[in-house]
């Protein structure tokens, strides 16, 4: 699957907390395409592993086919906790999930060919923490920063949401908003009805390999205002477009390779 629809990040986390109910949005995960016209389905195969050596049928967790939303399809009871927890702290277990990518509905066989990321998971034992009990870091952002890879040559698309969704869906009665800081003329925008990041343009690594911006948020509770700002970056992955060139149009070099050989 060397070509074709491709995730950004090489892999995303979130927290799970006990009792949240079924239906919770945990995470939204983004594909970028390959060629104009593909349509992403995103799948989740195989079990949840737990450590290395261990793995457990996924009972909890469901993704939407076609926007790639993570959702809690069962609340994660401290029966649940405990199974999965087996050989973790009692406070703290982390599970590791695959979401596979395919441009049409999934077949079950799929799963071992199919471009995949890995999410992981913190299973925290204890119920979700009240919103005014989180700091702004927290409410604003999972990551310290937000790192992307992006392809060149590929057709521009939403890489990315800024808002959480799980703290969405918790936190209704806090204003929190986004803004991404770039400079001008770099070819990304922010969309403040979707808090989606998307790239606008086609990118060439010849011409830049690396986008360094970054993510404000601004949180509002009453009259009280808190401002987290992470760097947000972006890194473009080489296509092989550009052969290998000598200056002054020879076809031709000499090179000398020395080494010193120890018996």
């Amino acid at each position: 699957a060397a070509f074709g629809l491709y995730f950004p990040r090489k892999e995303y986390s979130e927290n799970v907390y006990i009792d949240q109910p079924a239906g919770t949005p945990l995470l939204r995960i983004h594909a970028l395409r390959d060629s104009h016209g593909e349509v992403a389905h995103f799948h989740l195969c195989q079990n949840l592993v737990i450590s290395r050596a261990r793995s457990h049928e996924n009972h909890w967790f469901e993704i939407r086919e076609k926007t790639g939303l993570l959702c809690l399809s069962k609340s994660l009871d401290r029966e649940d906790f405990n199974m999965l927890s087996v050989g973790n702290s009692m406070q703290l277990s982390k599970v590791m999930l695959y979401v596979f990518l395919s441009p049409h509905p999934f077949q079950e066989k799929e799963c071992d060919s199919a471009t995949r990321t890995t999410v992981f998971l913190s299973l925290i034992n204890a119920s979700a923490p009240v919103c005014s009990s989180l700091t702004a870091r927290q409410l604003c952002f999972t990551e310290m920063d937000l790192s992307f890879h992006i392809k060149e040559n590929k057709p521009p698309g939403t890489f990315h949401q800024l808002q959480l969704p799980s703290v969405h869906h918790l936190c209704q009665n806090l204003s929190i908003s986004y803004k991404l800081l770039a400079a001008e003329g770099l070819p990304f925008r922010y969309n403040e009805n979707t808090t989606g990041v998307s790239v606008t343009q086609r990118l060439d690594r010849e011409e830049r390999e690396r986008y360094e911006l970054i993510a404000k948020c601004t949180v509002r509770e009453g009259f009280r205002e808190m401002q987290v700002e992470v760097p947000f970056l972006v890194n473009v992955l080489d296509e092989d477009d550009s052969p290998p060139f000598l200056p002054n149009g020879t076809d031709t070099a000499d090179a000398v390779v020395e080494f010193n050989r120890k018996e």
